[in-house]
């Protein structure tokens, strides 16, 4: 979500660094691209980006069927980009993040206005390969990067400026959901509201792993009210319904969203 905070502030900057953010904005590239039914794919057949049509084959598959349980759990699509990446479908960006120590990343071109409304389209990047990270198999890598980051682009179809805690807590929880026998995210559990109760939880560290950690307190209420639609429980597409931006109003701040929900479910944040 850096790089969604330095749109945000691009116009506070400098000349010179405002040519600098804009370099860094730029989606990126590729020679190759193949659209499927849902999403696009975007790929390099040369140099440190280069992917095989067998790993573009998958990349597509994993990602239209993440897309399928967040659309069947009655969550927004999202949203169409015109004619960047050629249509209006989801693009994904095939780099080598990896050497980089990074799974993937979604952010939008069109940043909405301080005034709404404030959703927004979205494209994401992932890894090429996916090997750089041996804990888990590339598969496994690739399928909890599709759907922590697709649920990015899913929230930007409700608020593109929404608070980072939530959109990481929320992202990282979707992972478990899609995806429970990997366990990726246990790895910040050490960061989290079991190891550290003392700490704020809506409070985003540009330094460490605690929001992404918060996604067990969402596991928790989920596991306390375990409605469901399609293969997810309800309980945080609500909250993301609260926080959702209608017109000129920015909707719940996220733990307004938190809190009301549970409130309208009968719970309460101290008692939940």
């Amino acid at each position: 979500l850096v790089l969604r905070d330095l749109r945000i502030h691009r116009d506070e900057l400098g000349t010179t660094d405002r040519a600098a953010a804009a370099q860094i904005l730029q989606r990126p590239g590729g020679n190759r691209s193949e659209c499927f039914d849902t999403v696009c794919v975007h790929w390099s057949t040369t140099g440190s980006d280069n992917a095989t049509q067998a790993y573009v084959n998958r990349v597509a598959r994993v990602a239209q069927k993440v897309l399928v349980v967040y659309a069947d759990a009655g969550y927004r699509a999202p949203e169409a980009d015109g004619s960047r990446g050629g249509n209006g479908l989801l693009d994904i960006y095939l780099q080598d993040l990896g050497s980089q120590g990074l799974y993937g990343y979604c952010d939008s071109d069109d940043r909405p206005t301080a005034t709404g409304p404030f959703d927004a389209p979205a494209y994401c990047a992932f890894d090429n390969n996916y090997r750089e990270f041996p804990s888990h198999t590339p598969l496994e890598n690739l399928e909890v990067t599709a759907a922590h980051e697709l649920f990015h682009a899913v929230q930007f179809a409700y608020d593109y400026y929404e608070d980072a805690w939530f959109m990481e807590a929320t992202a990282t929880w979707a992972e478990d959901e899609l995806y429970d026998d990997v366990d990726d995210n246990l790895q910040y559990l050490s960061a989290s509201p079991l190891r550290q109760p003392a700490k704020s939880m809506d409070h985003f560290e540009g330094y460490g792993f605690r929001q992404y950690g918060d996604w067990i307190f969402f596991r928790y209420l989920t596991e306390q009210d375990p409605a469901s639609a399609g293969d997810l429980p309800t309980l945080v597409r609500a909250m993301w319904e609260r926080a959702a931006g209608v017109g000129a109003s920015r909707g719940d701040y996220s733990m307004q969203a938190v809190a009301r929900e549970l409130a309208s479910r009968g719970a309460t944040l101290t008692a939940s």
